[in-house]
């Protein structure tokens, strides 16, 4: 008698804490509708419940199955689905294929059909994999490792306690070296000692034999883990390049505002009004000739010119007069003062340029609006005429 291998999955069962989902049907493999075979799930893929291993069904080429999916604790009874029994029919799987997948949407749906896909073995195994992690192949989990048996000496000659007797035997080099040559299945040729070689060079080959498992074991692990992290190094080489490129444009920036900090910290409060905001207070106007005479004017324009020094020359960045801290620090403020003026009058330019966009856009808009109401009128016009 033939059989089909099936596995169910639940696309979505939301359950309690403590709570596991279990498939029950009617045949004898899946328990004549006794709760038995239970599905999985993990942390990442919940809600999503999957059967570990393939569920094997006895037919003679087409088999109907008719189940149901239950939520259960260990010691209570099951919750079961409400609504009719699911139900469905299997052919033999297709060639090259070796499993039947039955994908049900959603707990409670059972008037939804399952989405039912043929897979193979290593299929099965891949996606096992993807979905729940803790889950893999029964068949060589992990390397075999022997264990290397060390002999143990003969103590029927020793008693606890005491020491031994004068006239008892001592267990020889040779029973020695026998026990452990049998623990290791040599024999020698005379079958009664074997020589210090022949345990040496078993040992040579059960390190030999473990380092080979080794190696093959983990080579697939280690170049997956390499890549990874050559991966990462990558991100963080770009991710490091973009924040330096970012860091040299910042302290560039800073290094101008505080040139022009320096450099305005560095005039008369008045004359800081006078350049920054343009300042009725002090005006860039000579004084007056009857009032101060030819001296007065003189002493301005050599003022005025070293003034503008200050303002343009890499050198007036250091130029500074012999001023008191209260003083420094007004000035400070002055040019932060005058920097958010700078900063303030930027902002309102983009604002009035985005809203000249915004009226050149509405003068369009109504333009068209315009023209279309012409046309609604001129043809209001040509009906009335009409009648």
């Amino acid at each position: 008698m033939a059989s089909i291998a099936v596995v169910f999955e639940l696309e979505h069962a939301e359950t309690k804490m403590g709570q596991a989902v279990a498939v029950v049907g009617r045949h004898t493999e899946m328990g004549n509708w006794k709760p038995g075979h239970r599905l999985s799930t993990t942390p990442l893929g919940y809600p999503r419940w999957i059967m570990a291993a393939p569920l094997w069904i006895g037919s003679n080429g087409t088999v109907k199955l008719e189940y149901k999916y239950v939520r259960m604790y260990s010691t209570e009874c099951p919750d079961w689905e409400a609504g009719k029994n699911r139900e469905l029919e299997l052919g033999p799987v297709p060639a090259g294929s070796h499993v039947w997948v039955i994908r049900d949407r959603k707990w409670g749906a059972t008037d939804l059909l399952p989405n039912i896909v043929p897979c193979s073995l290593e299929e099965l195994i891949s996606s096992r994999n993807e979905v729940d992690p803790k889950w893999c192949p029964k068949v060589r989990d992990r390397p075999l490792i022997p264990k290397l048996q060390l002999p143990t000496p003969d103590m029927r000659h020793y008693r606890k306690g005491t020491e031994a007797k004068p006239g008892s035997a001592q267990p020889s080099q040779g029973s020695i070296d026998s026990t452990a040559s049998s623990e290791f299945g040599e024999v020698s040729e005379d079958s009664c000692e074997s020589s210090p070689d022949k345990i040496s060079r078993c040992r040579r080959e059960v390190a030999a034999c473990t380092l080979q498992q080794l190696e093959a074991a983990f080579a697939h692990t280690d170049e997956v883990e390499l890549e990874s992290l050559r991966r990462e190094n990558a991100a963080l080489r770009a991710v490091l390049r973009c924040l330096a490129a970012g860091d040299l444009e910042v302290a560039d920036q800073r290094t101008k505002e505080r040139h022009v900090i320096v450099r305005t910290a560095s005039l008369l409060p008045e004359e800081v009004w006078s350049f920054a905001f343009a300042s009725p207070e002090f005006a860039s106007t000579p004084p007056c000739p009857y009032a101060e005479g030819l001296e007065a004017l003189r002493a301005w324009r050599q003022r005025n010119e070293e003034l503008c020094c200050a303002q343009t020359t890499e050198e007036g960045f250091h130029w500074d007069w012999p001023l008191s801290r209260c003083e420094r620090k007004q000035r400070l403020l002055l040019a932060e003062n005058r920097l958010q003026a700078i900063e303030g009058q930027e902002l309102l330019e983009e604002i009035v340029q985005e809203n000249a966009a915004e009226r050149q856009e509405l003068a369009e808009i109504m333009k068209v609006l315009e023209k279309q109401a012409a046309k609604n009128r001129k043809g209001l016009a040509d009906k009335e005429n009409f009648m």
